[in-house]
């Protein structure tokens, strides 16, 4: 027998169907091309003889992917369901908060979706949306959307994000993306974390699709990850690929997803819904919540974390403490969230006893903890017995007095410039020169000095340019030093190594989602998180290296208390 085929009036091909083979060939036909390469559309099969007269269902197709199949079979299993339209519902804040984005972005809730525009302008400008929830156990997260548009000259991308609670924090990311070669595309990548606080990504070979509307998808069973993919209003997912992951649990504000442009030009998409499956589902407490501040302390190497104390009923948090002389001792405030409602905390090094000393914030102890310097607002810079007793104000126009560990200065932040003040004759100098102090608008409070009683690390806002953590030795005008700059705020906590070669500060994540301890050494001016990992969910506000350099203790908020997502 003789096999000829035509395609489009043309013969393409002929053999000869031997008699020994027969046996052997059940004669199935299909039309093939390659799915990342090329689009296909077949149109007006006719087809003459003993063919099927219809197509078998797609998932028992010969070629057909049986794994979406297997992966839609478990999805009853995963109890804890969270789906959201939002052309019928709308967008509560309650679940959807745009985080922190540069401006330009626009997120507009319309009848046919929720519509974002994202115009370009430098390197990745984003508008990303956070969920409340956290995933734990097998989950399953898809976002459908439309209409999606980028034009300019590199990228401009849609993504859905998953961040795991594990020992690399890692980023499971799928996009649908327009790369800078005008290419339309599929990626899916992998991201992790590392102790400068960097990311790496090992991005999969990209797939080709036109698909301007369609399901982003991820799911995880056991250890494994699919990343797929519907296309327009398909019912059917094809796997782009697969990731061994951990089986951790999703970080808070873990679930995003993205609307991105790099460079010049915009990125605009309508978002239709969301859909958030799991195991098990937790919930984080309302935005405006306020979350408990506590103290502290662990062994300079980051081992051995201990609770020291907690705000007393009716405080929210506690702050600006700082280690006496002699590190038998610290000293901090607590509050309601402002400097009004301050008080003066005196305690033990392992926070037993603790003393009210009354109102006032960010003190610090003379050399011999027999006095204490402070703030008080409306006030200026105070002095006082450590009984809380004998108060006189120092200075007027100042905020934030410091003593430094010998006892025989007492540091005040005012304007742009910092007041050392000579406790024994009460004159006073400038720390920085004229000329240093033109070129900056504010120098904060919360400094830090070194244990030697030499140098002072402060933050400072220069009139043009980002926020700067400074060091200056006090003899040694020459000697200004910029350690760290960044356009994000950070808070106004600084600490120095007892050695004064290290800078210790908070500093916001790589995420911009939290601060943890930024740690500068004065040599190389290498920023490092070097406790990133082991705080990965904690927001931590400030901190002090003990006398010994052996301790720190910090401020902090820990991961929110978590309530169960009721089942539907």
């Amino acid at each position: 027998a003789e096999v000829i085929l035509h395609l489009n009036g043309q013969q393409i091909c002929e053999t000869r169907i031997d008699a020994f083979i027969e046996a052997s060939n059940d004669r199935v036909f299909g039309l093939f091309h390659f799915a990342d390469q090329t689009e296909a559309k077949v149109r007006n099969v006719r087809m003459r003889g003993s063919w099927p007269k219809t197509l078998p269902a797609t998932n028992d197709q010969e070629a057909a992917d049986k794994r979406p199949e297997k992966i839609d079979a478990d999805l009853p299993k995963l109890v804890d369901v969270f789906s959201h339209d939002f052309a019928k519902d709308g967008v509560p804040n309650r679940f959807f908060n745009s985080g922190q984005n540069q401006p330009g972005g626009i997120l507009e809730a319309a009848s046919d979706g929720w519509k974002t525009h994202r115009p370009g302008g430098g390197p990745w400008f984003d508008t990303h949306v956070n969920l409340p929830l956290m995933i734990h156990g097998d989950f399953d997260m898809e976002v459908a959307f439309e209409d999606f548009k980028a034009v300019g000259d590199k990228f401009g991308c849609i993504m859905l994000v998953v961040e795991l609670d594990d020992d690399k924090r890692r980023q499971c990311r799928i996009l649908r993306i327009r790369d800078e070669l005008q290419r339309q595309e599929l990626h899916s990548s992998l991201s992790e974390i590392h102790h400068d606080g960097g990311r790496s990504f090992s991005a999969r070979p990209p797939k080709k699709t036109e698909a301007a509307a369609g399901r982003l998808r991820m799911a995880r069973r056991g250890t494994t990850l699919f990343y797929l993919f519907a296309e327009d209003d398909s019912s059917l997912f094809r796997i782009l690929e697969t990731e061994e992951i951990s089986d951790g649990s999703s970080v808070p504000d873990g679930l995003h997803f993205h609307t991105m442009c790099d460079g010049q030009g915009e990125t605009s998409v309508v978002w239709k819904s969301i859909t958030v499956r799991a195991d098990r589902l937790t919930v984080k407490p309302e935005a405006n919540e306020k979350q408990r501040i506590n103290l502290y302390a662990m062994n300079a190497d980051g081992s051995e974390v201990r609770l020291l104390a907690e705000p007393k009923p009716g405080y929210v948090q506690l702050g600006s403490f700082e280690w006496s002389a002699d590190g038998r001792q610290l000293i901090g405030d607590m509050s309601n969230g402002g400097v009004e409602t301050s008080r003066i905390l005196l305690m033990n090094a392992d926070g037993s006893n603790i003393r009210d000393l009354g109102e006032g914030c960010m003190p610090s102890l003379s050399g011999d903890s027999s006095k204490v310097a402070f703030s008080q607002p409306a006030v200026g810079v105070m002095t006082m017995k450590t009984d809380g007793t004998n108060r006189r104000r120092i200075e007027q126009g100042g905020w934030g007095g410091q003593w430094s560990p010998d006892g025989w200065t007492i540091a005040i932040a005012g304007g742009n410039n910092i007041t050392l003040l000579d406790v024994a004759t009460q004159k006073r100098r400038m720390l920085l020169t004229e000329k240093q102090a033109a070129e900056l608008e504010t120098v904060y409070w919360n400094f830090g000095w070194s244990g030697d009683s030499r140098s002072i690390a402060v933050k400072a806002l220069p009139r043009s340019g980002n926020a700067v953590v400074l060091v200056q030795d006090v003899d040694d005008p020459d000697s200004l030093q910029t350690v760290f700059s960044s356009p994000l705020y950070f808070p106004e906590d600084i600490s120095l190594s007892p050695d004064g070669k290290t800078v210790i500060f908070p500093a916001y994540t790589p995420e911009r989602t939290r601060t943890s301890m930024m740690v500068v050494n004065r040599n190389d001016l290498k920023p490092e998180f070097p406790f990133l990992l082991q705080f990965r969910n904690w927001n931590i506000t400030g901190m002090d290296w003990s006398p010994d350099g052996k301790t720190i203790a910090f401020t902090a908020t820990t991961p929110p208390e978590t309530t169960e997502w009721p089942q539907e």
